[in-house]
């Protein structure tokens, strides 16, 4: 058993390492002010999705900001008609 151990933990990685590895690269993404960044930051569809379902892809983009351990900026509320 400890050489499929050994064996695992040289050549696999645990879902740790790829969570933290996937918030890396989105925080770096975020640091340099590129597009897909800012589109982490605001939670909206990154991979060229329709808005059809904003709704989801926002609650998603909270959850995921949570759990990768990446900021999140609010856009400014436009003033409308009232």
């Amino acid at each position: 058993m400890p050489l499929v151990n050994s064996y695992l933990d040289a050549n696999y990685r645990t879902r740790a390492q790829i969570l933290r590895e996937v918030g890396d690269n989105i925080n770096l993404k975020i640091k340099m002010h590129s597009f897909e960044g800012q589109r982490h930051q605001y939670c909206l569809a990154v991979n060229g999705q329709r808005n059809s379902n904003m709704k989801t892809q926002q609650r998603l983009g909270l959850l995921r900001a949570k759990m990768l351990n990446f900021p999140l900026a609010r856009p400014s509320k436009k003033q409308g008609k009232r």
